[in-house]
């Protein structure tokens, strides 16, 4: 019949009348070729005039409210992964932090690397690896609270020392630089509303090193290249370089730092020229704060002198032409003035050394090409990241202390609220006992005035009338005893509880007075602040 063909269609199909796939997908006549999927091969696709395909079968129905699963389409997207098969190190990891990206500790650090964390910096191509030494350094203590007063004079001078013979391409060079520190002064304000007013400056710009600047060239911190005949020695050996920065450092500015005692290997950078040679930069930190005896140090600019020709206007007295000169008269002259030419000594400077804060030397960009510049920048960065990580670490000391007394106030607090909540556990229990003791203590006097006042109707079947008056005259007085010995009893207690309030009452009281009086004793600023009206009356 119609409704049981009606059924036999319906059947497998799910809510709403409609298959659960296209008619495309379920191989009719008129479908569309198909895409090969990754369940299987590309169905056949017949069209009208051939035999067509079975008709798959349905899937069975789903329950009402469940929803079908969905299938995974797009694929995960491909990332950056190194040849060696490690994880990428650049990628950012929200869990570790910024120090697993770019940590402070990092002692090698390769041309990629030093891209990564300076992108504005430029570098030589030959840059192949920046080693820093500073955290390695267990007695590194840097002040940042002496004022060492360098002092440029424009009359102070040093002539360019002998040029030595230049070495073969192909030999490998070592150049030992250092950097002298020193804190700008600060300008003592004349009040404190001025104090107030001006702001502290960055102490980034309270640190300052003293630099030289070539004539010809960019920024550079002071120092030059290993000589054997000057320096003798092994330039690997720390020794030897310290010795070639004392001499370098006294040939550009004139400070001698044969006196300090303690060097501080900051930062090394290792180059690979195209001729195969290997040079290195190693930039040191001498203790030279702690050998200032007071007064200025004189820093000197490095000069040479040479001889130019240089034209000059001088005023030269010559005979007046077209006069006769009479007896015993001089002659007639005039004053010209007529250039000539003369040889003059000039001072041009080579080098001259100033001190530039850390925050300017940090100022760097893409335009700062010259290779002594960029390793004066990387010695500034390594500097900055040194401070970074030593205030952050006392940053985290004091996050930790506090979380320390933030931990042992919540344990007591915790504390005091189990010995609390054990109080009120065991007050409750107590109560509970209690009042279970007078419900079962007053059920059985219940019981008992039942069974007593049932036995004296029992009794009072064999009494005469005068007899239960006088019985019901001694219950109502012993009523009456019992009554008021509860009712005393209450009193009691009542003023009992009242005693104790007033006594706690009195404890707050001298604890609130305790506590102001400690106030008062408390040292206290008073501030007077004063307000004018001003009436303007046309």
């Amino acid at each position: 019949m119609e409704w049981q063909r009606y059924l036999q269609q319906q059947q497998g199909r799910p809510r709403g009348g409609g298959y659960s796939q296209p008619y495309a997908q379920r191989g009719g006549p008129y479908s569309k070729p198909m895409y090969p999927t990754r369940g299987g091969p590309m169905p056949v696709n017949r069209g009208r005039g051939m035999p067509q395909q079975a008709r798959p079968q349905l899937p069975t129905r789903r329950p009402m409210g469940q929803q079908a699963p969905v299938q995974q389409v797009r694929r995960p997207s491909p990332g950056y992964h190194p040849p060696t098969g490690g994880a990428n190190p650049y990628q950012r990891n929200h869990k570790l932090g910024m120090e697993a990206v770019f940590p402070f500790g990092m002692k090698e650090r390769s041309l990629t690397d030093v891209c990564h964390r300076y992108p504005k910096l430029h570098l030589s191509t030959d840059f192949s690896l920046l080693t820093c030494h500073w955290p390695s350094l267990k007695d590194l203590n840097v002040p940042l609270n002496v004022t060492i007063p360098f002092h440029s004079d424009p009359d102070l001078t040093l002539p360019v020392p002998e040029a030595e013979p230049e070495a073969p391409a192909t030999e490998s060079k070592t150049i030992a630089r250092v950097m002298l520190l020193t804190m700008a002064k600060q300008e003592e304000p004349e009040d404190e509303e001025a104090a107030k007013k001006t702001p502290k400056p960055h102490l980034s710009k309270q640190i300052k090193f003293l630099v030289a600047k070539k004539a010809n060239g960019g920024l550079m911190s002071i120092g030059g290249a290993w000589s054997k005949a000057k320096d003798g020695g092994d330039p690997k050996d720390d020794k030897t370089l310290i010795k070639t920065a004392t001499r370098h450092c006294k040939e550009i500015c004139g400070i001698d730092l044969s006196m300090c005692k303690k060097w501080y290997k900051f930062t090394e950078i290792n180059y690979t020229r195209p001729t195969g040679a290997q040079d290195r930069t190693v930039t040191f930190l001498p203790d030279l704060w702690n050998h200032v005896s007071g007064g200025n140090i004189d820093v000197y600019k490095q000069v040479q002198r040479q001889e130019v020709e240089v034209e000059e206007e001088v005023e030269v007295e010559v005979e007046i032409e077209g006069e006769e000169k009479k007896e015993g008269e001089e002659k007639k002259t005039k004053k010209i003035k007529k250039k000539v030419t003369t040889k003059k000594t000039v001072d041009n400077v080579v080098v001259r050394s100033m001190d530039l804060s850390l925050n300017g030397i940090l100022e760097y960009d893409l335009q700062d090409k010259h290779e002594e510049t960029a390793e004066l920048s990387l010695f500034a960065e390594a500097f900055d990241e040194m401070l970074s990580q030593k205030y952050a670490t006392q940053i985290l000391g004091i996050l930790k202390t506090k979380k320390t007394e933030a931990d042992a106030q919540a344990s007591d607090l915790k504390r005091k609220r189990e010995v609390e909540t054990a109080e009120r556990t065991a007050k409750a229990a107590a109560d509970r006992e209690e009042r279970e003791a007078k419900r079962k203590k007053f059920d059985e006097e219940r019981e008992a005035e039942r069974e007593a006042k049932k036995k004296m109707e029992e009794e009072e079947k064999y009494l005469t009338e005068e007899q239960i008056k006088e019985r019901r005259t001694a219950e109502a007085e012993e009523k009456k005893k019992k009554d008021e010995a509860e009712k005393a009893k209450r009193e009691a207690e009542q003023k009992k509880i009242k005693e104790e309030e007033e006594a706690k009452k009195k404890a707050a009281e001298e604890e609130r007075k305790k506590k102001e009086e400690a106030e008062k004793a408390k040292p206290t600023r008073t501030v007077v602040t004063t307000t004018t009206h001003v009436l303007c009356v046309d």
